[in-house]
C-alpha cells in the first residue's frame, strides 16, 4: 500500500473554522496526541539520497518503527509506507538501531488532532499539527493501490478545497520542511 499525502500551512486563527468545516464533511474527531518522531540514517546508504526514511515515533506512549520508501509521485508524498508496533520505548529502539549502525537525524514533535472522514470510499485523515518550531498545518493523507494513486491524489485534493485550502499545497514532509527552515530556507505557503 501507498501513502498519499497533502499538506498545507495555516494560521492559528484558522483551527476553529478548520474543524467546523471538518464536521461539517462528516468528519469524527479520533482525538488529540503528542507525536515525537525520531528519524535515522542507514549506516550503508544516505536515506537523503535515497529519498526513502526510517522513522521511530511515539504516540502518546504507544511507539512505532516505519519505513517510508522512495517517493513515486511528484504531485503528493505519495510511497511505500510499513509500520510495526514496538514494545520497547524509544530510548530502547534508539540504543537497538546504534548497535545495527544506524545514527539519528533529527526530531520532530507535534501536536496533532486527528480526524476521520469517508470521501468516495476512502478513508482519510485529517490531521491539524501544531509541529515545534514550523507552526500549524492541516495534513490529509490516506492509504491506497498503486493503481488508484492519480485518484487517490484527486481526492485529497477534493478535500483540502472543501476545508477552504485552494493551494498549492505542501508535498514535502515536516523534517524537509525543517531542514529546509534551517538551512536552504525554500518558502512554503501559509493560508
Amino acid at each position: 500500500m501507498f501513502e498519499i499525502e497533502l499538506k498545507a500551512s495555516i494560521r492559528r486563527e484558522r483551527l476553529d473554522d478548520l474543524r467546523k468545516r471538518i464536521t461539517e464533511l462528516g468528519g469524527t474527531r479520533i482525538g488529540v496526541f503528542r507525536q515525537v518522531d525520531v528519524y535515522l540514517n542507514h549506516p550503508c546508504r544516505d536515506f537523503a539520497k535515497t529519498d526513502e526514511a526510517l522513522r521511530i515515533r511515539d504516540h502518546n506512549g504507544k511507539v512505532e518503527l516505519t519505513y517510508k520508501g522512495a517517493r513515486v509521485h511528484e504531485d503528493c508524498k505519495c510511497r511505500v509506507e510499513k509500520t510495526i508496533e514496538v514494545k520497547s520505548s524509544i530510548n530502547d529502539m534508539l540504543e537497538f538501531l546504534s548497535y545495527l549502525g544506524f545514527s539519528k537525524v533529527f526530531e520532530i514533535v507535534k501536536n496533532r488532532e486527528i480526524y476521520s472522514v469517508n470521501r468516495k470510499g476512502y478513508m482519510i485523515n485529517i490531521c491539524l499539527d501544531d509541529v515545534l518550531d514550523l507552526g500549524f498545518f492541516v495534513e490529509v493523507e490516506l492509504f491506497s493501490a498503486e493503481n488508484a494513486i492519480n485518484e487517490s491524489i484527486n481526492v485529497l485534493k477534493s478535500v483540502l478545497r472543501d476545508l477552504g485550502l485552494t493551494g498549492p499545497y505542501i508535498t514535502k514532509s515536516y523534517l524537509e520542511i525543517l531542514l529546509d527552515k534551517r538551512g536552504e530556507n525554500e518558502s512554503f505557503n501559509i493560508v
